[in-house]
């Protein structure tokens, strides 16, 4: 190396000079001192990542039985019903480890939703797909590369860089179809299971007899079509119509009447507390003897809580009595909401284009939304079929069509340049991996030759990964933000944007411009000599950023799952902080009590795609990443598995949408590790004829694997997202065949009460005998009261394969290898029916009657029916808090203020009783639309 280039300034041109004479890359690319530093940059990975995974789990099973609101919620807390809670272990360190192993994954189909299983189930195919080709492609293709006589060293020895013979690549292409092969065969067989599971699932009688089964949202209506029945006469079996209104100024009441009413709370409360540090400070002088409950007393020596009007002014302007000031406002604001919701209740307000359909059964609504229901293109559009009244974003609602597009092009102009602006701190991440080369080019890094190989490894390995994860973190909440504000209008359609959206965005920054960077890094120089030969240049370096993601995967499956288990954010946030800094109201402490963690399944099922993604795309030119992805997803397997049996709940249902797009985005690593191949291979064509073979046997496969895909998904993608005539047909005949039946029962069971009456004890005991012999011929529980018992019944019918959907009763598993490699490797062989034997016997129950007033007002805008909230105060000694309430109904009326199951403890810290929760004035019983 010539010393003097070394010591020239370095402007443009003698940057790139100096990099042109570098020696080639094979050589001492990515190198120190002419040495690779992958292992170090491994063991410094893999050394800190198991200490902290070590330590966090430590502790987790430490503090596990006695924080168990922050790790076990799912086995106790009452916003659960027992149906939806997991087992509950003895209270002993290690007995939640035996229940654990003995959980199956579908019991999250029973005890949380389909998307919560679906979710689990994502890491369980992603570990199958990463073992089995590690056992294929590792078998094969590292023996290859080892001894492929490039003259790498370390971990690069076994890359694809290593091999110098062309002939070799006949192994790497022969291997390379069939791993690929299998990837899309998972995916394939994976979106069958899905299209089964769907059926079995939202077929059964508990979904399909909800309201939201048999709604279809519309959007895009035409004024003229925004009537009733006109929208009855549009579509068969409408039971009824909710024409969606302008409601934004009383929106913004309730929003006023809301924010009043919390600062009278606070304030009250603010009150009480100070009033009982003042009692608590003459408590402990004995010459005082101050009378608790002497309220006017304790009431004239406190300070009543004030506030700044204006909020501009918050150092100047003028004080106000909070108390009295909230409740002038409420007095004004309660009659005028009640006034307000009247008058839209009774349909004078302004129209949108959109109207919420409830249809008879499930079938005509899955018909309505398949169904082209005008003559001009975007009108009367259906939006989602089965949508939850609380995943509706009213206010989107509100948009024009005009305005709904304008947003979406936006939304889509931000991701784009948040994605490209992105890559500048990514790219920076990506340069610092490949620092050991850089140090021997530039004087001004020459300090990193002092350092020593270890602490390079760990310079160049550990550190990139923590910075990737840290800025990979902060993108999710920017992209769900847009995707709100693009015109979705529930919050599934959110989650599936913003999975859509971070996807892509993963899939530059995360892996492509970080993989180019690192290999660039070392190729620049003759890239800008020679732009010619970037394409061939890359494909050579590419291989030896493989050494980044394997520390990557040991980083995100050892101590990132770690952290997914031990929740440190949790432990901060819910016990660390409150104890330093005590919740002000007892709402506060009831709502965080209550809430359960949920899980972004947008963007974390992205960011997981996109890991599996990597790994595929590495699998046939570093083999060894297959390896550690499958240790690595073993582990985030486990931890999301503990979270979703013990920690999360689900509130936003897809139905599997976002399971669907996840198997279709895999597919990107299959073409990203053809075209990688299909680059390597280029780059030998001209010297080496012997090339020629592999890269034709690639391209074939590249666009075999397009024209795959495409019938693929022409054939698959209707069957992810509607459901089957002839199944609905079968499901609404069961159902009514068993409503008659159960109604002929219950017919026949009241004519023979009169003879039952003569002679009780004898015909239990026959009847008992019949229902031992034949246990088919029990009628089912009645929906309220099956839901009263807590419990369902079902029958132990014949053990023979079940033909239709709800024919489920009685159905064994099947045990036998035979049945399981068949189920495995033809998933079609599965009906519908035989998935839903293995659901539990409850969603083979019919949802319990709806009230009419509920049933009703479903789908009405929750503005029309918001009550003022419930004021809770804290109970005291002084008896401030019966006084407060007294006066507080006396001046506003219709405002509710109680004090019940509140108090403030010995230390003035507000206090409610957790074992009481459904007796809390806040409580409000769940509605399964």
């Amino acid at each position: 190396m010539d010393p003097g280039a070394l010591q020239a300034p370095l402007g443009p041109e003698s940057f790139f000079d100096s990099l042109g004479k570098m020696p080639k890359v094979p050589e001492t690319g990515g190198s120190h001192r002419n040495k690779s530093s992958s292992v170090y940059s491994l063991i410094y990975t893999l050394i800190p990542s198991v200490l902290v995974a070590f330590i966090l789990l430590s502790i987790f099973v430490v503090i596990r039985g006695k924080l168990r609101r922050l790790y076990a919620p799912r086995t106790f807390i009452d916003v659960l019903t027992e149906q939806e809670k997991t087992p509950r272990e003895p209270n002993t360190t290690f007995a939640w480890v035996k229940y654990f192993t003995t959980f199956e994954d579908t019991d999250l189909l029973n005890w949380q939703s389909l998307d919560a299983y679906l979710y689990v189930r994502f890491f369980k195919i992603i570990v199958v797909t990463c073992f089995f080709g590690f056992l294929l492609v590792g078998t094969v293709l590292i023996p290859i590369n080892a001894t492929g006589g490039g003259g790498q060293k370390q971990l690069d020895i076994l890359s694809f860089s290593n091999v110098k013979d062309p002939k070799r690549y006949w192994a790497h292409a022969v291997v390379a179809w069939v791993f690929f092969g299998f990837v899309l065969f998972m995916i394939t067989r994976e979106t069958i299971f899905l299209i089964h599971l769907r059926q079995a699932y939202l077929l059964s009688p508990w979904n399909s007899s909800k309201i939201s089964s048999r709604t279809v949202l519309f959007t895009s209506v035409p004024k003229p079509y925004c009537n009733k029945e006109k929208i009855k006469n549009l579509f068969d079996e409408v039971k009824t119509v909710w024409l969606v209104e302008d409601f934004k100024e009383l929106e913004d009441m309730i929003e006023d009447m809301d924010k009043a009413a919390l600062r009278l709370e606070a304030a009250e409360i603010k009150l009480i507390r100070n009033a009982n540090a003042e009692r608590l400070k003459m408590v402990k002088d004995p010459k005082k003897n101050p009378d608790d409950h002497d309220t006017d007393h304790w009431l004239a020596i406190t300070r009543r809580p004030k506030h700044r009007h204006d909020k501009f002014n918050f150092i100047w302007g003028n004080r106000f009595d909070t108390i009295a000031h909230s409740q002038e406002n409420l007095r004004k604001l309660i009659p005028a909401v009640k006034a307000a919701q009247k008058v839209r209740l009774d349909g004078d307000a302004k129209l949108l284009g959109a109207v919420f359909i409830e249809f008879e059964t499930q079938s005509a609504a899955q018909a309505a939304y398949t169904l082209v229901s005008f003559n001009h293109p975007e009108r009367i559009v259906p939006r989602q079929v089965g949508v939850h009244p609380s995943e509706v974003i009213w206010k989107n609602l509100r948009m024009s069509d005009w305005e709904a597009l304008g947003r979406k092009l936006l939304a889509f102009t931000f991701v784009l340049a948040l994605t490209i602006f992105w890559g500048i701190p990514v790219a920076f991440i990506g340069t610092i991996s490949n620092l050991t080369y850089l140090s021997e080019k530039y004087k001004w890094l020459r300090w990193l030759q002092n350092l020593n190989s270890k602490e390079l490894g760990l310079l160049t390995g550990l550190v990139p990964s923590l910075l990737l994860s840290f800025i990979q973190s902060l993108v999710p909440r920017f992209y769900r933000y847009i995707a709100r504000q693009s015109g979705a209008v529930t919050l599934s359609h959110v989650e599936l944007r913003t999975q859509t959206y971070f996807f892509v965005f993963s899939l530059i920054q995360v892996f492509l411009v970080t993989t180019f960077s690192s290999g660039a890094t070392a190729v620049i120089g003759q890239i800008a000599r020679e732009p010619r030969l970037a394409p061939a240049l890359l494909a050579e370096n590419l291989p030896k950023a493989s050494n980044f993601y394997i520390s990557y995967f040991v980083l995100y499956g050892i101590a990132i799952s770690a952290e997914h288990v031990f929740n440190p954010l949790g432990l901060f946030w819910d016990v660390i902080l409150p104890r330093i800094w005590p919740y002000g109201t007892p709402r506060e402490s009831y709502i965080k009590y209550i809430t359960l963690d949920t899980p972004g399944y947008g963007s974390e099922c992205a960011k997981w795609a996109n890991l599996a993604v990597i790994a595929i795309s590495y699998s046939c030119i570093a083999p060894l990443v297959l390896g550690f992805a499958t240790i690595g997803f073993i582990f985030i397997y486990l931890a999301m598995r503990y979270n979703f049996f013990y920690v999360f709940d689900t509130e936003i249902d897809t139905k599997g949408a976002f399971y669907a797009q996840a198997l279709q985005q895999l597919t990107v690593g299959i073409y990203i590790a053809e075209l990688c191949l299909i680059g390597l291979f280029s780059t030998r064509i001209h010297s080496e004829l012997s090339a020629n073979g592999p890269l034709i046997l690639m391209v074939i496969l590249f666009f075999a694997t397009i024209l795959y895909q495409y019938l693929m998904r022409e054939t698959l993608t209707p069957l992810t997202e509607l459901l089957p005539r002839n199944l609905l047909a079968e499901t609404e005949a069961d159902y009514e065949a068993r409503v008659s039946s159960e109604s002929a029962t219950a017919s026949n069971q009241q004519h023979d009460a009169n003879n039952k009456a003569k002679n009780k004890t004898k015909a239990d005991t026959r009847n008992d005998a019949a229902a031992s012999r034949h246990p088919e011929t029990q009628p089912l529980l009645q929906p309220d009261h099956a839901a009263r018992e807590g419990r369902t019944s079902h029958r132990a019918g014949s053990l023979t394969h079940p033909r239709r959907i709800n024919d489920i009763y009685g159905h064994e598993k099947y045990k036998k290898a035979k049945d399981n490699m068949q189920r495995w490797f033809a998933p079609h062989s599965q009906s519908p029916a035989a998935l839903a034997a293995t659901m539990h016997p409850s969603l083979r129950e019919p949802v319990p009657p709806y009230p009419e007033d509920v049933a009703k007002l479903a789908f009405v805008n929750p503005a029309i029916t918001r009550e003022p909230p419930t004021l809770w105060i804290v109970r005291d000694e002084m008896r401030i808090s019966e006084r407060e309430i007294g006066e507080c109904r006396r001046e506003v009326e219709g405002l509710d203020v109680r004090d019940d199951g509140a108090w403030l403890d010995g230390k003035n810290v507000v206090r409610w009783d957790e074992e009481r929760l459904r007796d809390m004035p806040l409580w409000k019983g769940r509605v399964v639309y």
